[in-house]
């Protein structure tokens, strides 16, 4: 409640109405008199000041016993009154100036750079107030905080709008994104269902329509054939594409119509239609010229076709490789080929065995990985055969350090047995 701090309520038994407005009248201006009085000749209002200031210093003016000035934030029941009071709005000249003063506060949505101004904390509980223009619908910015639409159902009974400015509205037709479970005026009934959808208005009370922007789902395309304009609605799409493909041949459609028909097949769980269709797309286009660049949606979309393939038949592995495969070629359309860390994907088929936790089966290296183990065993197998030929060159160096050690033996004990009879020769010598 604290946009109600400068509001006070004023009571005086002994006074007329206008009395407590002469009061006032130096500090701020009278909001509405409240007709919950308690007696007939019991005077009360509601009385706003410009600033904080000239609310403490009317709380504190003492104007003898026939006036009480209450605030009305310290109260919740005061500050509700108040607000009822403001929501009621009985007195209608009041009202309709209040509603030509909001006119210039709302802010506008035409210009870009326009500076928006914002009503004060008490006039914008009064309501929200539409500018008519001729190119136009303006509504308030219902995501900013400083706009309320409390009163948003009173414009359709609003006295204030001319018929020379609603003039306008009719002028020409609005294409508004609807709810339909807006709560309307009491003079338009209400659907049941809220389905959004996109509606032309042309209705003097075009602000009851005014909702927050939504982007409804659409699911119907546009052709045009021998001239004439006409709405496609994808929900009754035949599974059979040729029909639809055929049609959009003679019609020249776009790319984002062949797009949106080959999504609603795949959404719809036809991705063998989606195909047909982003194909045929593919050779139109590429016909009338353009390029792979700008064809790389087509190509994703196909590629998620494709994958839809692949589960749809796991059970049969090598048709569900298959689709892998194109899955892969249509993404590398995309981002460019490069070297995959597997080229196969082993597709495993949902086992019966009940016993679990048993490992998966190995799956076998692809053509890359297996010239990759080649060479990595051809490396290994030299190396080895290198190791093998340095060991008997080892074996046979040491087989001749044992015969040179051998025969080195040999000669030491032959020469020692000759040293031996040398000695003993020559001690025979010495005995002669």
């Amino acid at each position: 409640m604290a946009f109600l701090e400068p509001v006070v309520k004023v009571k005086g038994r002994s006074m007329k109405l206008s009395d407590p407005r002469n009061v006032f009248s130096a500090y701020g201006d009278t909001i509405y008199p409240s007709r919950n009085s308690c007696s007939s000749d019991d005077s009360q209002c509601f009385n706003e000041f410009n600033e904080r200031d000239s609310s403490e210093r009317a709380l504190r003016l003492d104007n003898g016993s026939a006036t009480q000035v209450v605030p009305v934030s310290m109260d919740a029941i005061l500050a509700e009154e108040c607000q009822s009071a403001l929501r009621g709005g009985s007195d209608s000249s009041r009202h309709k100036e209040s509603s030509r003063n909001n006119l210039q506060n709302i802010p506008m949505l035409d210009g870009v750079n326009q500076t928006r101004h914002y009503p004060s904390r008490i006039t914008r509980i009064r309501g929200s107030v539409l500018n008519p223009s001729t190119n136009f619908i303006h509504a308030p910015d219902l995501g900013k905080p400083e706009l309320d639409t409390l009163m948003l159902d009173n414009l359709s009974n609003d006295e204030t709008t001319s018929p020379s400015s609603m003039s306008a509205l009719d002028s020409s037709e609005f294409l508004l994104p609807v709810a339909r479970s807006l709560p309307h005026s009491q003079s338009h009934e209400t659907p049941e269902a809220a389905v959004p959808s996109l509606t032309y208005i042309n209705s003097p009370n075009a602000a009851d329509f005014l909702t927050v922007p939504c982007i409804p789902l659409t699911t119907h395309i546009r052709m045009c054939f021998c001239g004439e304009l006409f709405s496609y609605d994808l929900n009754h799409l035949k599974s059979d594409p040729r029909e639809i493909i055929e049609l959009m041949k003679w019609a020249g459609s776009e790319r984002g119509n062949w797009m949106m028909v080959g999504a609603s097949y795949r959404r719809q769980g036809n991705p063998h239609a989606a195909i047909a269709v982003l194909q045929s797309m593919l050779e139109v286009m590429t016909r009338h010229g353009m390029s792979e660049r700008e064809l790389k949606p087509a190509f994703l979309l196909l590629s998620g076709c494709e994958f839809d393939l692949s589960k749809l038949t796991q059970d049969e592995g090598r048709i569900a490789l298959e689709h892998q495969q194109r899955a892969r070629k249509w993404l590398q359309k995309v981002y460019g080929a490069t070297k995959s860390q597997s080229d196969n994907i082993d597709v495993v088929a949902p086992s019966t065995d009940p016993q679990l936790g048993l490992p998966a089966r190995p799956s076998f290296p692809s053509h890359s990985d297996a010239q990759n183990l080649r060479r990595e065993m051809q490396s290994l197998r030299d190396r080895l055969s290198h190791q093998v030929r340095l060991l008997a060159d080892v074996r046979s160096a040491k087989r001749k350090i044992e015969g040179s050690y051998n025969l080195e033996r040999h000669t030491r004990r032959r020469l020692e047995r000759e040293i031996k009879d040398l000695k003993a020769e020559r001690c025979e010598a010495r005995r002669m």
